[in-house]
């Protein structure tokens, strides 16, 4: 008895020596790894010229009054029990984070070289991002992975606060609006790229190029060999 037919290979990348495939299960195994291991936490603080507390005066006073017009620092964490979720689609690919923790904190400069930091309150976030204009840039050893970053959906429902009730939706516009003005046009100009290393004494993996489908993320590369 015959096999049965097997579907023929797609080759993604012919001008390369080794194509790595990751499909959508096991890119979601990958970052649930890094929400358990604390890769997605962070904390920014933003330009005080730009934003800063006197946008809470008029329905949070309290915060207001705790620290007027300091900037603020947002601190970001997973909750690894809500570990995000990928879809990928042809050319991008889009991240759901379920009830990721935002921390607002006001930063009081009177003491430049000492700030104080002021935990006003804490948010529930629900938000997807899509990635997208992927590249590759090779520099000597390394290769960076770039990408832009754009939120398609954002809420918020409240933790804990140091500064009252308040209405979170109004919260929650705000920060939408420091979401899509300041921090992610701040990432897409400052963001240096994804490194990838992968050659050690001469031998390893190189010149890497990217593709992402509806089926999956395939990495191509070049192998190095040392110089006889």
């Amino acid at each position: 008895q015959l096999p049965p037919p097997t579907t023929p290979l797609r080759i993604p990348f012919t001008n390369r020596d080794v194509a790595i495939a990751i499909n959508s299960e096991s890119f979601d195994d990958l970052v649930a790894l890094g929400a358990a291991t604390g890769r997605f936490a962070f904390n920014k603080t933003l330009p005080g010229d730009r934003v800063n507390t006197s946008i809470l005066e008029l329905f949070i006073p309290e915060a207001y009054l705790r620290c007027p017009s300091c900037p603020f620092s947002i601190d970001f964490a997973i909750l690894p029990r809500f570990p995000p979720r990928g879809v990928f689609h042809d050319g991008s690919m889009t991240f759901s984070f379920i009830n990721a923790v935002v921390g607002i904190n006001a930063v009081n400069n009177a003491t430049p070289s000492h700030p104080i930091y002021d935990d006003l309150f804490d948010l529930y976030v629900n938000l997807t991002f899509t990635l997208d204009h992927f590249s590759v840039n090779s520099t000597g050893e390394t290769s960076n992975i770039y990408f832009q970053l754009a939120v398609e959906e954002f809420t918020t429902a409240l933790d804990t606060s140091a500064v009252g009730h308040f209405d979170v939706h109004k919260v929650g516009e705000s920060l939408d609006w420091v979401l899509t003005t300041i921090l992610v046009p701040m990432f897409n100009s400052e963001f240096g790229g994804f490194p990838l290393t992968f050659i050690k004494d001469g031998f390893g993996l190189d010149k890497w190029l990217i593709e992402i489908t509806g089926d999956a993320i395939t990495l191509g590369a070049d192998i190095v060999l040392p110089p006889f």
